[in-house]
């Protein structure tokens, strides 16, 4: 994903927000493409998985 969907993505959130009667709109985003690159990602879930995430949440990083 580029810059142009962060700015959609906020742009989109922010009226959203606003349009509800929500005074503060809060956002983050991660750039997540060379985040664990150093460790066998097969551990990294193995080790998600000891500490309790369920398996929906591990795919869901995953497919990220």
């Amino acid at each position: 994903m580029g810059c142009e969907d962060h700015v959609f993505t906020l742009h989109t959130a922010i009226n959203y927000n606003l349009g509800s009667g929500y005074r503060n709109v809060y956002a983050l985003f991660v750039d997540l493409s060379q985040a664990f690159d150093t460790i066998t990602h097969a551990k990294l879930w193995e080790k998600l998985k000891k500490v309790g995430l369920s398996t929906k949440f591990i795919n869901t990083i995953k497919n990220i």
